[in-house]
């Protein structure tokens, strides 16, 4: 009985094992109840079956390298040699695992889901930066790879911060960006007084200023993506597109400045000022010298307007200002004379009064407005007048031939009275109308002479 019980188990197990092996990679079974049950191949079959543990390891070994890069401190120099050749296995490893691409597993995506819709083509980040930077001179590499981390950082991607106004730690860009601006304020000054030494230290001082002010430190480092390249915790939503971040970008591009110059102590400095004079270049050609003013408009101004009498007065029109640090005074010329009381000729700018002040005599003899034609032609007729008054009073005072002293005396008398004439005609051509008070004051004199009021000669006023 146990022997037939063990053959029945025997032909069990063997129809068993054959019916597993008839069985289709997709089968059913049909449970008691009488429903069928589909069953698919076992996920886990051929599971290791195209297994390429070299691609395993070199994936784990490209990532491996990447923590270790970001651990190893270039503090020495075998340091940086081992980064260095990390760095070139990583490249090697990475190239070769692209090359591999796509793995088996995107290749059956794309016969199984084709993709069917075009794709719309993204640049990557350092493609946008290069096609930005078309047209740029080339930026210059920082050669220390700790300086360079120190430029990209920002005080707040440190967890040590410290208390408000103590730097605990140097590894941000803040004393680099101090180093940077003191060489940027060199090299600024540098080429203004080579290549402009004509005009005024005022003037050099204004067009330096522009070359290094915020606004253009920030927008060379937008150009080269300087800003994009920074780790910080700061809230862009509160600076992007304001002044807080105009000021960190030009702080990054004074930081950058100081690591170029840092990392290669015999070049560095020459390297850094070449290529800020290539990114100098467009702004110093568009820059227009002022035209220089006649440094005589002053005595010019005499020349053609004085007279006896006349004044021509150099005031302030406004208060002064300050301009991008240098000051500002606005000064007017005045004239007073020829029938006019302090009328204004021209105005002019300058960092001082006596700029200012030529600066208006040139504005007055470049305009010749009205008032100073006018002017012009009054004293011209005037002195003209005078000439020919004159030449009448040489040709009356020559004494006749045997004439007597009685008639020198007459003559002289008559020249005398004719000099106070036009003395008096002097006065009413080239005093403004307020003087005719005076004037109407020495006619009355002369008046009250004639009727015999006064006796002697006329008093002079």
């Amino acid at each position: 009985m146990a022997e037939k019980r063990r053959r029945d188990s025997d032909h069990y197990g063997k129809a068993m094992f054959r019916t597993e092996a008839k069985k289709p990679k997709h089968y059913q079974t049909e449970s008691r109840n009488g429903s069928s049950t589909e069953h698919p191949p076992s996920p886990n079959r051929n599971k290791n079956k195209n297994k390429n543990p070299a691609a395993d390891m070199q994936t784990g070994l490209i990532s491996l390298l990447d923590e270790f890069m970001g651990l190893e401190s270039p503090s020495s120099a075998d340091s940086k040699d081992i980064l260095h050749h990390a760095h070139a296995l990583r490249r090697l490893l990475a190239a070769r695992a692209t090359a591999a691409l796509p793995t088996q597993t995107k290749r059956d995506l794309d016969a199984t889901q084709p993709n069917k819709k075009p794709h719309v083509t993204i640049p990557p980040y350092m493609t946008r930066v290069i096609r930005d930077a078309a047209g740029h001179p080339p930026i210059p590499p920082i050669t220390e790879p700790h300086l360079e981390e120190a430029v990209f950082t920002h005080v707040s991607a440190k967890a040590n911060v410290g208390p408000k106004g103590f730097n605990a730690d140097s590894s941000n860009y803040e004393q680099l960006e101090l180093v940077g601006d003191s060489y940027l304020g060199v090299m600024g000054t540098r080429i203004v007084s080579d290549r402009f030494p004509h005009i005024e230290t005022g003037k050099q001082s204004a067009l330096r200023q522009d070359l290094v002010n915020n606004e253009n430190l920030s927008k060379f480092s937008a150009m080269y993506g300087l800003g994009e390249r920074l780790q910080h915790k700061l809230n862009m939503d509160t600076i992007q597109d304001k002044k807080g971040w105009v000021k960190i970008q030009a702080d990054v591009f004074e930081a950058y400045i100081a690591a170029i110059i840092l990392s290669d102590p015999a070049h560095g400095f020459d390297t850094a000022e070449a290529w800020m004079t290539e990114l100098w270049a467009p702004q110093l050609l568009a820059y227009r010298p002022p035209l220089l003013v006649n440094p005589d408009a002053k005595n010019e101004i005499a020349r053609q307007l004085g007279g006896k009498g006349v004044k021509t007065e150099y005031r302030e029109t406004k208060p002064m200002v300050h301009k991008n640090g240098v000051q500002q005074y606005v000064m007017g010329v005045y004239l007073t004379g020829w029938g006019y009381t302090a009328e204004l000729l021209g105005t002019g700018e300058g960092q001082n009064k006596g700029q200012a002040s030529m600066n208006a005599a040139h504005d007055a003899l470049k305009k010749r407005s009205e008032v100073f034609e006018s002017a012009c032609l009054k004293k011209k007729q005037f002195y003209a007048f005078r000439g020919k008054e004159k030449e009448k009073e040489e040709k009356g005072a020559a004494p006749a031939d045997g004439g007597s002293d009685a008639g020198v005396n007459g003559v002289s008398g008559n020249s005398t009275a004719d000099k106070g004439k036009r003395k008096a005609e002097e006065r009413d051509e080239t005093s403004p109308k307020k003087s005719r008070v005076e004037n109407e004051y020495v006619g009355n004199v002369k008046k009250k002479r004639k009727d015999g009021e006064f006796g002697g000669e006329l008093v002079r006023t």
